[in-house]
């Protein structure tokens, strides 16, 4: 790695303040370090993709800004992909809740990768190669964005490295993430229903793994919708499809893929 950081912050919407407080903290920087954007209420995915097109490093990561990465152990794992021929490398997280109490999350690498990935899919603990990524971009959406890019990326198909270093800590319960939005959920619904579309074109490991995401982001929608006596159950089943024994996931999944007529 010739530049070893490159920070691009993108301010998305109405970030005057943000803004402020971000200049301060890049006369800490060289300019050619630190870069700030800004963008007209594109949502995640169209800061992203922002992000992307000026970057000018080979390797891109994509974190969020109430979330902290484990800055060393990232570079850490960016630099063994430098060595390899890897597309991309993955590697562990923490939980924190609002009070500060923290879980260590595992990849299950040991089990079956992808559906592990499938059940935590946060791009943020991810590093690409960026000649990897081509011209794919992020759709505009408020919800899953990752996700479908995810499946556009055909992660599935591809050389992941993984790593056992503990890489990003992930803030969750506080009411101002999008996955605890409803007003979120249409744009939930539109990443579901790409992932669909394409799902009978892929290959067998890429329509295993995208219909594993499709069925988290059911999951997603049952739990911030709201559940009913009919949502609880169809919430169990689908629990039981991600998270239960490979036999019973197997089993479920080809249920699943003949429901939306992927497969014969």
């Amino acid at each position: 790695m010739k530049k070893l950081v490159e920070i691009i912050v993108v301010v998305d919407g109405d970030g005057l303040e943000n803004i402020k407080a971000i200049s301060e903290v890049k006369k800490e920087f060289s300019s050619k370090d630190l870069k700030i954007v800004t963008s007209i209420s594109k949502g995640p995915g169209g800061a992203r993709n922002l992000g992307l097109e000026i970057a000018t490093n080979r390797y891109v990561a994509f974190w969020d800004s109430d979330d902290l990465p484990l800055v060393i152990d990232f570079l850490s794992m960016a630099k063994k992909l430098e060595d390899t021929n890897f597309d991309c490398a993955i590697g562990d997280f923490i939980w924190e809740d609002e009070t500060g109490r923290s879980e260590p999350r595992q990849n299950g690498f040991k089990d079956d990768f992808l559906t592990s990935i499938a059940r935590n899919p946060g791009i943020w603990r991810m590093v690409f190669r960026r000649d990897s990524i081509g011209s794919l971009a992020f759709p505009e959406t408020a919800m899953a964005e990752d996700q479908v890019f995810l499946t556009r990326y055909n992660l599935a198909d591809r050389k992941i490295m993984k790593s056992a270093l503990t890489v990003y800590q992930y803030r969750f319960g506080n009411n101002y993430h999008l996955t605890k939005q409803k007003t979120a959920l249409k744009d939930l619904r539109h990443s579901r229903e790409e992932i669909l579309k394409n799902l009978p074109n892929k290959t067998t490991g890429e329509r295993s793994f995208e219909s594993m995401l499709v069925i988290k982001q059911l999951i997603s929608e049952i739990k911030v919708s709201g559940f009913t006596p009919r949502m609880k159950a169809i919430f169990c089943l689908l629990s039981l499809l991600l998270f239960g024994r490979k036999n019973s996931r197997t089993t479920f999944l080809k249920n699943f893929l003949k429901f939306f007529k992927v497969v014969g």
